[in-house]
């Protein structure tokens, strides 16, 4: 059946060149000699608490593993080339653009039914991580939530390069496994502020959702609330307020982002706590009482306001209250019909 399914999307067009990985960290890092472990990459293996796996070939390496050379993986590669040429293209035509999205379905359709098509879109992403063609390489694996993908993520999470960590941390937020790997990885990157603006965003946006003791929940929130409120890049401080929403338990969970939503604080920080606090499942009276307060405010943000009103219908609303929202909703009637 895998068979059938690969003949059918297969595209043969040129090969790619040498076959890289990557293989940092967590892992054993292979150079042209014995294997080695860089001192940076111990460290980084003993709070990630990943497994170790099998040495991997590491960027810009050529591959010698004699199942890369199946079929199916030199028709990945050659699809791969082909992906390329449009991704490079400098105006798709809609004929090209239809093409460019049937070559993407025809290659998850391959990965998925087939373990070495899959190879040959890991190894390609490894090879060229940060070109046009990454974006759709990335787009395409972080729907097939298999181990290798996961296992690619991590290996390049923890790379050197600041900008091979952030695709890594992009591939694993796009798959979404609440796994514990991804977690100590995560939360390790965010114990130092100083990293590259990039790499903490998107250790942030990766950062899972799993099951932990309260000791280890406040302790994470209480990473992001600093991060949120102290950091000099807006976009990390964005970032972390959403997480904030989207990991809240509580009220308390949510104090930054009450904070962020002073007056003083960036208009960007504002509406990203506003935003944040709507998409959490918090249901507080507390909360509600601050929502309300928002949300009539004439002096308010509109953009905040708006936030707070759909905050609101999470709640449980009094008579008083609901009159209070009826009668915003009669405000944005108005400005929705032009007057």
């Amino acid at each position: 059946m895998k068979q059938n399914a690969m003949e059918q999307k297969t595209l043969v067009l040129c090969g790619i060149g040498a076959v890289a990985a990557v293989a940092i960290g967590i892992f054993v890092v292979r150079g042209h000699g014995d294997p080695a472990v860089s001192p940076a990459a111990a460290g980084s293996a003993a709070v990630a608490g990943a497994a170790a796996a099998s040495p991997a070939p590491i960027a810009g390496e050529a591959s010698h593993d004699p199942a890369a050379e199946t079929a199916p993986y030199r028709d990945s590669v050659a699809s791969v080339a082909e992906l390329r040429r449009l991704a490079e293209s400098p105006q798709l035509s809609a004929k090209q653009q239809t093409e460019l999205l049937e070559l993407k379905q025809a290659l998850l359709d391959n990965a998925e039914a087939d373990d070495q098509a899959l190879r040959g879109l890991i190894d390609a992403l490894r090879l060229d991580p940060t070109s046009a063609t990454a974006e759709h390489l990335l787009s395409i694996l972080g729907e097939v939530r298999a181990p290798a993908v996961e296992q690619l993520g991590l290996e390049m999470a923890i790379s050197d390069d600041s900008q091979m960590q952030a695709v890594g941390l992009d591939l694993l937020s796009r798959l979404g496994i609440a796994g514990q790997d991804t977690y100590d990885l995560t939360r390790q990157l965010l114990a130092d502020p100083n990293r590259d603006p990039e790499v903490l965003r998107s250790a942030i946006h990766a950062l899972p959702d799993i099951p932990l003791p309260a000791s280890e929940a406040n302790g994470t929130i209480a990473r992001l609330g600093a991060l949120a409120s102290t950091h000099p890049d807006i976009g990390v401080r964005s970032e972390s307020l959403f997480k904030l929403g989207a990991l809240a338990k509580d009220a308390g969970d949510l104090r930054p982002l009450i904070d962020a939503l002073a007056a003083d604080r960036h208009i960007d920080e504002r509406i990203s706590a506003a935003m944040a606090i709507r998409n959490s499942r918090v249901v507080d009276d507390s909360l509600r009482r601050q929502l309300l307060q928002m949300m009539s405010n004439p002096d308010e943000l509109w953009e905040i306001r708006h936030y707070a009103a759909e905050s609101l219908q999470r709640f449980k609303l009094s008579e008083n209250d609901y009159r209070l929202y009826q009668r915003f909703n009669e405000e944005l009637e108005v400005i929705r019909s032009g007057g």
